[in-house]
């Protein structure tokens, strides 16, 4: 989470996090996590209060990070299981009219074999439209790049036009 988005993001004694946002962007954020307190997603890390206009208290996410459990790679039914799980977390945001933006390895989390999207971690998006879907489309990049990474445990790094980015069996 970059530090520009926060004011201040603070595990609490009781497990909670707490993320306090900038009252510029607040309004549109705090009614996406509002939303997000009515309606859960199944893979998305839990929100136990929105504590006032500029301030959502989040359920602690005790788990690996992604970028640790997947090693040299995981077998491919894991793969398809745990992005089935981050996309279902994604989509439930985007209905919701709100984007992750920041969706990386280190932005979920392994409990139990399942993965968990970190709310806390998300982008701050005000209510511009463009800025919107622009965050949505950068979501579903991200996702190809999940893939990637935790099929090979290596970083999507694109190819020059004419070679191929994914390594080849024969190098």
């Amino acid at each position: 989470m970059a530090a520009d988005n926060r004011q201040f993001a603070a595990l609490m004694p009781s497990g909670h996090v707490v993320r306090a946002v900038a009252p510029q962007v607040a309004p549109a954020w705090i009614h996406l996590m509002r939303a997000l307190a009515d309606s859960p997603a199944e893979h998305a890390q839990a929100i136990h209060e929105v504590a006032s206009d500029t301030e959502v208290v989040f359920d602690s996410v005790d788990g690996t990070p992604l970028s640790s459990y997947v090693g040299h790679g995981l077998p491919p039914v894991t793969v398809s299981e745990m992005l089935g799980q981050i996309s279902a977390a994604l989509a439930h945001l985007h209905h919701l009219g709100g984007a992750h933006g920041d969706v990386t390895p280190q932005s979920i989390r392994v409990v139990s074999g399942q993965a968990v999207l970190l709310l806390e971690d998300a982008a701050l998006l005000g209510d511009d439209p463009q800025q919107i879907i622009d965050a949505q489309r950068l979501d579903g990049v991200a996702c190809v790049e999940l893939l990637y990474f935790m099929l090979t445990g290596d970083r999507y790094h694109p190819g020059t036009v004419g070679h191929p980015a994914i390594p080849l069996e024969n190098g």
